[in-house]
This record gives structure tokens, C-alpha cells and sequence, in this order.
């Protein structure tokens, strides 16, 4: 026995029961059940379906944070990492071993959520639990703003998510890092018109285009950057396509 769900003139699902060998047929009882239920299977269906979707958007939105160039970091109430893109991963390994060391500990496994973000969303925690305690009024939206203290430009942005009073869900931490550093450098050696191109690229792909304008060969950029040659030729084949340029002079000559 199968029961049609309409949305307008499209079927927008089957619901369907199947007795098994030796059973009896469906009777005019079993039907009627069934009928007085589908108002509950078909609030099921939506349901599943709203939640199809929005698994779907989550997944576009994932997709996309992988690759901006810009960190992004999401902690729960516990400051266990929920979700970081690559840049994240990488700028957390700056942040924690320098980025001398951090080169080679450029992995999701071993990446460390920096002790100077820690201190700081647990300071915020704090002040939720003190405000959310008090006759619940809603809690101020904050931005903690804190900068490497060895490697200037480096940034750190800091707020609380999901912080209203009331809600069963635990608050979570939006961090946000930034590496400005290559802001400084192409203010020197990069014309302002010259500069939008540079930031179509990921940082890491920002880094190799100045490189190679100086021009270093893939050897020379893989053994200062301490990254495979195979990892730096994958790199610069990205960098032309996102520049559309089809080789190395032609790069310099865009970027000169």
C-alpha cells in the first residue's frame, strides 16, 4: 500500500507499506488507520526534507569557507574546534610554534587552538554565564581583537555565537585570523591596481606570486617555503588560472 504526497502539481514523496509473505491483505481498518496518520507522515516528510536542505546549504557554505583566504575557526562552548578552514588550520600553527616551525605541522590532526584565543573566549564565557544569570537579559555582541606578539600583523578576531539567554544550545566561538603581514609587503612593492589581483589569491598563493616575481624558480620557492616541488608546481598552476595568465613572465609582467 502506497500513499502520495502532493506540492502542487509535483510529487514530492511516496509513502509506502509492504506486509510480508503469508500475511494478510490490507483491510478497510488498516486503511483508515493509515489515512488518519498521514497528516503525522507527511509533517515526517517535511521535515526530513528541511533537513536535506539544510544540510545541503551547510555543505555549500563549508565548501566555500575552505576557500577564502581568510582563517575562520569555530569553537563550542568546550573550545573544541566544530570547524576550521585550511587558512585556520594554518594560521593556528603560526600562532602556536612561529612561522619557521609551523610550516611542517600545517595539518588538521596536529593543529592547536593558540593559548592567547583560549584566554579569551574563556573570558568571554565567563561574562555569559554571569549575564545569562541575571534576570537573562540579552547579552552584548563583543569583537575581542588581539595580535600576535611576535609576528605583527598577525590578528586574532574573537566573538561569541549563539550567545542569547534562554537557549538550550551552549554558545560557541566565531574566531577569525588574519595574516596582514603581505599587506605591508605589497604596499612596498606592488602598485595599488596590482594589489586586487594579489588578493584573488590565498595567502599562500600570494606568497608564491612574489616569489616568482622576484624570480625564484620552483626549487628555490620550495626549499624557502619548506614545501615539496610537486606541492609548489600545483600552487603556481592555481595562481595562473586564478589570474588567467598562461606563465611565469606573464605573471611578472601582471604584477610588476
Amino acid at each position: 500500500m502506497s500513499a502520495l504526497f502532493w506540492r502542487g502539481d509535483e510529487v514530492k514523496a511516496m509513502f509506502s507499506l509492504y506486509r510480508a509473505p503469508g500475511q494478510p491483505e490490507f483491510d478497510e481498518a488498516d486503511i483508515a488507520r493509515i489515512d488518519a496518520l498521514r497528516p503525522h507522515i507527511e509533517t515526517a516528510i517535511d521535515r526530513v526534507q528541511k533537513l536535506q536542505h539544510e544540510r545541503l546549504r551547510r555543505k555549500v557554505l563549508e565548501e566555500f569557507n575552505r576557500h577564502i583566504p581568510i582563517g575562520l575557526l569555530l569553537l563550542d562552548w568546550d573550545l573544541h574546534p566544530v570547524f576550521a578552514n585550511h587558512q585556520a588550520v594554518q594560521e593556528c600553527a603560526i600562532w602556536v610554534h612561529g612561522p619557521g616551525v609551523a610550516r611542517g605541522l600545517v595539518t588538521r590532526e596536529r593543529m592547536e587552538v593558540p593559548e592567547a584565543v583560549r584566554r579569551v573566549c574563556e573570558q568571554l564565557r565567563v561574562e555569559i554565564l554571569k549575564v545569562n544569570a541575571k534576570e537573562r537579559p540579552k547579552f552584548p555582541q563583543r569583537l575581542e581583537r588581539l595580535e600576535h606578539p611576535q609576528a605583527p600583523g598577525r590578528i586574532a578576531s574573537v566573538s561569541a555565537v549563539n550567545a542569547a539567554p534562554g537557549l538550550l544550545a551552549r554558545p560557541g566561538f566565531l574566531v577569525v585570523l588574519e595574516d596582514r603581514t603581505m599587506e605591508r609587503r605589497t604596499e612596498a612593492n606592488v602598485t595599488p591596481e596590482r594589489q586586487r589581483l594579489l588578493w584573488a589569491l590565498s595567502p599562500s598563493e600570494r606568497e608564491l606570486a612574489l616569489l616568482i616575481c622576484e624570480g625564484c624558480s620552483n626549487q628555490e620557492i620550495a626549499r624557502r617555503l619548506k614545501k615539496s616541488l610537486l606541492t609548489i608546481k600545483k600552487q603556481a598552476t592555481s595562481v595562473f588560472a586564478k589570474l588567467g595568465v598562461p606563465s611565469r613572465a606573464r605573471l611578472m609582467a601582471l604584477l610588476r
